[in-house]
């Protein structure tokens, strides 16, 4: 640190102060959870001085430096809370120092464009949200409303309701909620589009619950955030997109049966599998169902892909769902007998995903069993 210091004088520049302030801070950083009150109290001090004299770059350096460290002493990180919202940004959505009642006590004094950030936090408590919702405007009710990781009160909920009537966006995220009563489900069912109805109705009978919300939810993230992109039909191409962005199989999978794509699905998993794009079509198609059941089990896909793939596949055909039905408990019960089965297995590994090597094989049918 002294070192750090030594380069500072009455004249030196914006740059030379910021740059020892980063140096500064590495040291803490590098301390970790090895950090007395009084060396942090220090720290404080020579920081406040330094950011002081420092360019809005190194400010907003040190506020992403700080943003996650548990050991930021508590006066910087309300220090850099005030700051120009940029600033700012990093410390209210995700500083660790920032305990309820400094939460509360910002909800109740900053600006609409700083309670933006504080309702993006997957910390808060429901008096923090209760303040939030009851003096910020409609982004912080939507933020508030989409930020899936926080429980919210009675009281808030209706109040975002009440204001969901006049505001689609607002609905829709509401109606993705696991904390979301039955009364207010039944609130909004005239309101809400027949896809977002039936999710509704499937919470207030207890045929939805919190896990299949949050799949629903993740999907519509993946197609607002990837749009267009994710309906590439080169299945090649669309597979190496998937993994450039950390897409996983089973969310791809899910994302092409909501487009109505599940020929592209059959491609993809024969793809994946090196089994022939024909066999596993037709297998699909045809009712070929230890195939599939194979392939599935081969590429590790849940059993909630798998169920969704059975049902696309009873819709395209027009065929009976009890035929679905039976695929679902075949794999059911193969995913039962495997100790370590997909849905018990937390491997996210793309790797694990990759297009398996082809045996060679005399004829000219491919077979799953050379997996």
């Amino acid at each position: 640190m002294l070192t750090s210091l030594k380069k500072l004088n009455k004249s030196a520049s914006k740059e030379v102060w910021g740059s020892v302030l980063l140096d500064v801070s590495d040291i803490l950083l590098q301390r970790k959870s090895d950090v007395s009150d009084r060396e942090k109290d220090f720290f404080c001090e020579i920081a406040l001085l330094l950011y002081s004299r420092s360019a809005p770059t190194d400010q907003l350096k040190l506020s992403r430096k700080l943003a996650q460290y548990a050991g930021t002493p508590v006066p910087l990180a309300k220090h850099l809370a005030h700051e120009p919202i940029i600033i700012a940004q990093p410390i209210l959505e995700h500083s660790p120092v920032l305990d309820e009642h400094m939460l509360m006590d910002l909800a109740e004094t900053m600006s609409e464009p700083y309670l933006q950030f504080l309702a993006r936090r997957r910390d808060l408590g429901t008096p923090v949200s209760d303040i939030l919702v009851s003096r910020g405007r409609q982004t912080v009710r939507r933020l508030l409303a989409g930020n899936r990781h926080i429980r919210l009160s009675r009281d808030t909920i209706k109040t975002l309701i009440k204001y969901a009537l006049s505001d689609a966006v607002l609905r829709e995220d509401l109606t993705l909620r696991g904390d979301l009563p039955p009364a207010s489900c039944k609130q909004l069912l005239p309101y809400v589009s027949p896809t977002a109805r039936e999710r509704l109705e499937g919470m207030i009978t207890g045929a939805m619950n919190a896990e299949d919300l949050e799949s629903v939810a993740r999907l519509r993230d993946l197609r607002r955030d990837h749009g267009s992109k994710l309906d590439i039909h080169d299945i090649t191409l669309l597979w190496s997109f998937a993994e450039r962005n950390r897409i996983g199989l089973d969310d791809l999978i899910l994302v092409m049966l909501m487009d109505n794509r599940l020929n592209s699905v059959a491609e993809l998993l024969a793809y994946l599998s090196k089994a022939g794009q024909r066999d596993v079509r037709d297998a699909i198609f045809r009712g070929n169902m230890a195939l599939v059941i194979e392939v599935a089990k081969a590429l590790k896909l849940k059993q909630s892909t798998f169920n969704a793939i059975a049902r696309a596949r009873g819709t395209s055909l027009r065929i009976p769902m009890s035929q679905a039905e039976r695929w679902i408990d075949a794999y059911a019960d193969l995913l039962a007998s495997d100790p370590v089965s997909p849905d018990a297995a937390d491997d996210v590994s793309f790797s694990a995903r990759r297009p398996m090597k082809r045996k060679r094989q005399r004829g000219p049918d491919r077979k799953i069993s050379s997996l």
